[in-house]
């Protein structure tokens, strides 16, 4: 079994984590089926369907036929990440992050003595599961958040049809896909796109980052995007533009540096959407599929993307299922203004390396070699490497920070206004 991978948030704003190794047992789906059978052949991967009615009048058909787009059940969300309510021999609800880039499911340490060492019998979305054990890890720490009790994977989900609408917040498993049904849920566009898929423990789709051929994996546990390093410098070379360096990682799978970059637009089936925030995962790190076509892995499809279609995964059709909603833009908001600073790669002394040109720490008159002691009072000391560049972040832009740094043994205090200084090319 390879190494489980769960690109979740480290915080509840942004940031990746990676999960520990996942046991082969550690859930039973339902009716005999195995999440290994979803999929289909390499050769037929790269085919996308486009049979739906046209985008005016597929809702109004289905729902003058009496179809009906699908209550659901509720859905939560924790930075993107779609959380359901999951009930364990009859105790709960507790929140699950239902995660694509999860083979098996987990639970955090916490929620262990409350349910007992198993077997369990699991209530999700109205379907019942039997399970003769969860893994167990710190799923909250991970995920920076008191509220997860733990993770939904492949084991469980697999073998059902599985249909995400984030616009409603609702989400539900089918045993057969209701095509009229989806067509008649009037907030989409009602134009749906199909992709083929291959699953090897994981589901990868072949799109473009960029206009770079390869393959992605499906991941509604990532937040964010995340590309291999190599990836990220074919990127850089081809089209330059700002960058955070540096970026300390600490993962189950091993830690490394990460750096913060907007990729421009990715690409599945036709469908784009651009200005995708992402992070760089040394290539070895991530698990990349060898796909007959010989084209390179491409990273994780984040939440990022996923969010602006109403998304089905149907494993029967070896298919996923993108209807893009009514008057989405397809494109990201800006959402990460940040000071323009760089830290070297240490993990006890927050040290500027390197300064983005024009931002408002280098208008602010920060140098290359400042230490920086604390941002608006909250000090570097009291908290981890990790946590040091979202420090220098604002949620708004023209947000003011102030930042005491420390020059050669004089403090000074700088007014630091945020900016949207990771722009992408355009293209």
């Amino acid at each position: 079994m390879r190494l489980l991978l769960l690109l979740t948030t480290l915080t509840a704003a942004c940031g990746t984590s990676l999960a520990p190794p996942a046991s082969p047992d550690a859930a039973s789906a339902p009716d005999g089926g195995s999440a290994t059978d979803a999929g289909i052949s390499a050769q037929d991967a790269a085919t996308a369907l486009d049979a739906a009615p046209s985008a005016e009048d597929a809702g109004a058909l289905a729902t003058d036929a009496g179809h009906h787009c699908p209550e659901g059940y509720p859905m939560d969300d924790l930075a993107g990440k779609p959380v359901v309510e999951v009930l364990i021999n009859g105790t709960g609800p507790y929140r699950f992050v239902y995660d694509t880039g999860a083979p098996t499911s987990g639970i955090d340490f916490t929620l262990a003595p409350k349910i007992g060492a198993g077997p369990y019998s699991v209530e999700i979305g109205g379907r019942h599961f039997d399970v003769p054990r969860f893994d167990r890890y710190d799923v909250r720490g991970g995920l920076r958040s008191m509220t997860i009790d733990g993770v939904v994977g492949a084991d469980l989900f697999g073998v059902y049809i599985v249909s995400l609408d984030v616009h409603r917040r609702r989400y539900w498993l089918d045993e057969f896909r209701d095509e009229p049904a989806l067509l008649a849920c009037a907030h989409t566009v009602g134009h749906p796109v199909e992709i083929g898929f291959i699953h090897d423990n994981y589901d990868y789709l072949p799109g473009r980052a960029e206009g770079i051929d390869g393959w992605f994996l499906l991941d509604s546990g990532a937040s964010l995007g995340a590309m291999p390093d190599a990836i990220v410098d074919r990127l850089l070379t081809a089209n330059p533009r700002p960058t955070l360096e540096n970026m300390y990682t600490p993962a189950a799978i091993g830690t490394f540096w990460a750096r913060m970059l907007t990729v421009s637009d990715l690409e599945v089936g036709g469908l784009t959407v651009r200005h995708i925030t992402t992070r760089s995962v040394p290539s070895s790190l991530l698990p990349a599929i060898a796909p007959p076509d010989g084209l390179p892995f491409l990273g994780v499809l984040p939440t990022l993307f996923l969010k602006h279609f109403l998304i089905t995964r149907d494993p029967y059709a070896g298919v996923i299922r993108f209807d893009a909603y009514a008057d989405d833009p397809l494109r990201e908001r800006s959402e990460f203004f940040v000071a323009g600073v760089s830290l070297a790669r240490s993990t006890t002394v927050a040290v500027v390396s390197s300064l983005i040109p024009g931002s408002g720490a280098e208008v602010a008159g920060i140098q290359r070699g400042d230490r920086v002691i604390s941002v608006d009072g909250r000090t570097t000391a009291s908290l981890d490497a990790y946590s040091w560049p979202w420090m220098l972040m604002g949620t708004t832009e023209r947000q003011s920070l102030d930042v005491l740094i420390d020059r050669a043994g004089a403090r000074s205090h700088h007014a630091v206004v945020v900016s949207d200084a990771l722009e992408a090319p355009e293209r």
